[in-house]
């Protein structure tokens, strides 16, 4: 198994495959920077309408 063939080779499709890969890391990060900001958007506005709803649902129960 000569290693110099391969990468001389396959190196277009490495360095291909690494900037894939660099830009899926990227783009989770960006996805999920903006999920954790709109999650945590989302329980602060979201704090008084689970109360709303648990308070609807004892007024239904009873």
């Amino acid at each position: 198994m000569n290693s110099e063939p391969v990468d001389n080779g396959f190196s277009p499709l490495k360095t291909a495959v690494v900037q894939l890969l660099l830009a899926l890391i990227a783009f989770d990060f960006q996805a999920y920077t903006i999920c954790s900001n709109f999650v945590s958007s989302q329980r602060q506005t979201g704090k008084s309408s689970p109360r709303r709803i648990v308070k609807t649902k004892q007024t239904t129960t009873y």
